[in-house]
Formats: structure tokens, sequence, C-alpha cells
């Protein structure tokens, strides 16, 4: 039986059932809600109640990872002055490799 012969047949119970106490409107807005109800479809609600979570910044490499686009898209977030430290940084290191490499030779 398809849905609306399902929501036709509990109209017709249910108007029985009432007669004319409630509007012909009102009693197959109940019937639609009972077939809803009882369709027996196992679906869960489409909502998620949980809040909140990790931030993207704290995610563990492999799950962050599998999401390259998020991760490229995190690298605009930089700002200048976190580039230049970040360039200084980098100078000062590979001045300190260059300054232990030539004392190695």
């Amino acid at each position: 039986m398809n849905r609306s012969d399902q929501v036709r047949a509990v109209f017709q119970e249910l108007r029985r059932s009432v007669g004319d106490h409630i509007s012909s409107s009102q009693v197959l807005v109940c019937a639609t809600s009972l077939v809803e109800l009882f369709s027996g479809s196992g679906e869960e609600p489409q909502f998620d109640a949980r809040t909140g979570g990790l931030p993207f910044s704290m995610w563990g490499v492999d799950r962050a990872l599998a999401d390259a686009w998020r991760v490229l898209e995190q690298e605009s977030v930089c700002d200048e002055d976190t580039i230049d430290e970040i360039s200084k940084e980098l100078c000062l290191h590979n001045g300190f490799a260059r300054v232990t490499m030539e004392a190695c030779v």
C-alpha cells in the first residue's frame, strides 16, 4: 500500500471515529502525521544535537590531511607578521646549518 492509500485509509478511520467534531483538514493532518509516525522507515532524525567538537587546529594529522583542501585553506590565515617571523626563523636556521657545515669541513 503506497503512502497516499495509507493516508486515505487512516483518514477514513479517523473520520468515522471522531465524526463531525473535528474539521476534515484537521483529520487529514492527523492522518498524515500518523502515517509518517508509523511508516517504519527507521530513519534517524535529520539533525545533530551534538555541539562543539575539536577545532581544526587540534585535529590529528591523519584526519587533517584527509581533507587537504581544508589544510590549504588554513594557510591563508597566516598574516604578514607571521610570515615574516617564519621567514626570519628559516633564515636563522639556514645560517646556523651553514656555519655548522663549514665548521665540520
